[in-house]
Parts: C-alpha cells; structure tokens; sequence
C-alpha cells in the first residue's frame, strides 16, 4: 500500500501511469504493467509528460539534472 510505504520511507509517495491516461499523443491505459510508485516530488515534475518510449523515462534525466545543478549552486 502507498500509504505504509509513504509511512516507512518517511516521504510521500504516489501511484502514477508511466504512458499518461491523459496526453494530446497518447492514452495509457489503467492495467498493472502501465502503472508505476513515484515520489510525489518525481510525480508532480513528471506530470503528463510522454517522451513517445513505452518506458517513457526521459522526464527523469531532466529532472535529476536540474537537482543537481541547483545542488552545485
């Protein structure tokens, strides 16, 4: 469940569709292999993005990068 793992991880956590359900490209759909835990922090940057790849992983490069350029800062 989210919640024990939010609880044990001491951070927020949510369900999120790697292919978006809602996208001008694209409509996921609502199965198990569509779905993956992100962090709320990792949600929320990831939004609907799709980058057109069935893992559609490109929104974390940009993000990580952004981390740690402002962590160097």
């Amino acid at each position: 469940d989210i919640k024990d793992l939010s609880k044990q991880k001491g951070k927020e956590y949510r369900l999120d569709h790697i292919i978006p359900i809602i996208n001008e490209k694209v409509c996921g759909l609502n199965v198990p292999w569509n779905l993956q835990i992100l962090t709320k922090e990792e949600n929320s940057y990831k939004s609907n993005r799709f980058d057109g790849t069935t893992d559609n992983n490109s929104w974390k490069k940009d993000l990580y990068t952004k981390k740690s350029k402002n962590n160097n800062l």
